[in-house]
């Protein structure tokens, strides 16, 4: 099963840059990709339609632990997204939007990082390099 790991996050911005340390600490094989991006786009429905499985990895401000949470209540075709989609876009209308588009029919996660600075200039706090860890190895049990 191909995977791609889809980290999102502005690595200027302190620890909004968690989901691209976890990319860091994964090296891509023929099993599984990665990407790392600033924001989830609407674009990207393509790449993950490529793919029989995603794992999108983001910083949380809500979340006090690491967790993978199935996508399981993505809407599958274009009509039950609601308003009309701008530029950024969450994981599961990127999914919907592989899956109406594109034919994707695979699995699809949200790995949450969690996380609490995002000003401009700092690096990520230690504890959520230490959060980037233990994703990067729930990551790998999945895969």
């Amino acid at each position: 099963m191909r995977t791609l790991l889809l980290a999102c996050g502005n690595t200027l911005r302190g620890d909004d840059a968690a989901a691209h340390a976890v990319l860091a600490l994964i090296a891509p094989t023929e099993y599984h990709a990665t990407r790392a991006v600033q924001q989830f786009t609407p674009e990207l429905a393509a790449e993950v339609a490529r793919f029989s499985r995603v794992v999108f990895i983001d910083a949380d401000a809500e979340s006090k632990a690491v967790r993978i949470e199935p996508l399981n209540s993505v809407p599958r075709n274009l009509k039950s997204l609601g308003p009309a989609l701008t530029h950024t876009a969450t994981a599961e209308e990127v999914v919907a939007l592989a899956s109406a588009l594109f034919g994707f029919s695979g699995q699809a996660f949200v790995c949450r990082i969690p996380a609490q600075h995002f000003d401009a200039g700092e690096a990520p706090a230690p504890d959520v390099l230490e959060f980037a860890r233990e994703a990067a190895s729930q990551i790998a049990g999945l895969i």
